[in-house]
C-alpha cells in the first residue's frame, strides 16, 4: 500500500546540520513515508553528505529516501522541486535545521485517513537560546490571525498534494515570508482545515544563519515585497466578503506599522519609512481610530513593547 505522507525536506549549506535533522526525521515512531531531500545548489558538502547519509540509512531506516537537485536557488524552488515529484495523497515540508518529534508522522498520518482535509495544522514550538516557547496561534482562526501573527508557518502545515498544487504551490518570487504568504493564499481559497493541537510538535531554530535573519533589517526587500504581494492577492480575492476584505487590510495596515516600530527599535530609519510608506499604501485613509491605534502599536513597538499583534487584534475584534 502506498504512503499517504511525503516530506521534503529543501537543503542549501547545511553540511554541519542536515544529518542531524534527517536523523530526527528517520527517528519517526511511524515509518510508512516518503523522505525527499532536495539539494538547492548549495556551496558546501550538502549534497554529498545527504547522499551519504541516505545510502547508509536507507536500508536500516526503513522508508524511502530520495536525494533530489534544484539549480535554482531559493527555498521555494526547492520545495516546488519536492512537490512536483510527489505521488503520494499529502505532502510535508521540514526544514534543514530543526528537530523533528517523534510522534508527529503517525499522529498526522492517522489525523489524515480519512482524506477530508487540505491542510492539517499542527503548533510548534520555537527554540532561541535556551528559550522554548510554542509559535503562537488561533485554533480555528482566519486570514487576519494569519497577516497578524502568521500562525501558518512551514512546520505547522500539511497539505494535500493535488490541492497545493491546484493553487500554485510555493511562490517562487518570495525571499522570505513564502509561508505566511502561503497561509493567507489558502485561506482565502478556503482550505479545509484539520487542527491537530493536543501538543506542540518540533524544535523549530531561531539563530542568526537562519533564513529570516538576525534583524528585520536583512530582509527588508523581501518582507516588503512579501507584504505588498498578500495586499494585492486579498484586494483581488473573490472568495471573502467586502467586509471580510476590510478587516483584513486593517491587519496588513497594522502589520505594517508594527513592523515600522521594530525598524525603528532596531535604529533603522530607512526601514521605518519604508514600512511607514507601506501602511500608507495598504490604507491610504484609514480613519482617526485606525490612525491613531496605528501610531500607538508603532510607539510601543519601538519602545520594546512585544506582544504588538494581540493588542491589534483586539482592536480588528471579530
Amino acid at each position: 500500500m502506498k504512503p499517504l505522507l511525503t516530506v521534503v525536506v529543501p537543503v542549501y549549506n547545511r553540511s554541519h546540520l542536515i544529518e542531524r535533522t534527517l536523523n530526527s526525521i528517520a527517528a519517526s515512531d511511524c515509518r510508512d513515508f516518503v523522505l525527499k531531500v532536495v539539494d538547492n545548489a548549495s556551496t558546501d558538502e550538502s549534497l554529498a553528505v545527504c547522499r551519504q547519509w541516505a545510502k547508509r540509512n536507507a536500508p536500516a531506516c526503513e522508508i524511502s529516501i530520495e536525494v533530489l537537485e534544484e539549480p535554482k536557488a531559493g527555498a521555494p524552488y526547492a520545495r516546488n522541486r519536492g512537490l512536483a515529484g510527489c505521488d503520494t495523497p499529502y505532502i510535508y515540508f521540514f526544514d534543514s535545521d530543526d528537530i523533528c518529534s517523534k510522534d508527529f508522522i503517525g499522529d498526522a498520518t492517522e489525523a489524515l485517513a480519512n482524506g477530508d482535509a487540505d491542510i492539517l495544522f499542527a503548533p510548534v514550538q520555537m527554540q532561541a537560546g535556551g528559550r522554548l516557547k510554542v509559535r503562537d496561534y488561533v485554533e480555528g482562526g482566519g486570514i487576519t490571525e494569519q497577516l497578524g501573527c502568521s500562525m501558518f508557518s512551514t512546520h505547522s502545515m500539511v497539505f494535500r498534494t493535488e490541492w497545493l498544487r491546484d493553487i500554485g504551490g510555493w511562490r517562487e518570487d518570495l525571499t522570505v515570508w513564502q509561508d505566511w504568504e502561503l497561509g493567507v493564499r489558502a485561506l482565502i481559497r478556503r482550505a479545509r482545515i484539520k487542527w491537530m493541537t493536543a501538543h506542540p510538535y518540533h524544535r523549530i531554530a531561531i539563530h542568526d544563519d537562519s533564513i529570516t535573519g538576525s534583524s528585520m533589517g536583512q530582509t527588508l526587500e523581501g518582507t516588503l515585497h512579501a507584504m505588498r504581494c498578500v495586499t494585492e492577492e486579498i484586494r483581488n480575492a473573490a472568495t471573502i466578503s467586502s467586509g471580510e476584505k476590510d478587516k483584513c487590510m486593517l491587519a496588513l495596515y497594522f502589520r505594517a506599522m508594527i513592523m515600522a516600530g521594530k525598524l525603528s527599535g532596531e535604529g533603522n530609519a530607512r526601514g521605518t519609512q519604508a514600512y511607514r510608506r507601506l501602511a500608507a499604501e495598504v490604507m491610504p485613509n484609514p480613519g482617526f481610530k485606525a490612525s491613531a491605534a496605528g501610531r500607538f502599536l508603532y510607539t510601543y513597538t519601538a519602545h520594546g513593547g512585544r506582544g504588538a499583534w494581540r493588542l491589534a487584534s483586539l482592536i480588528i475584534g471579530k
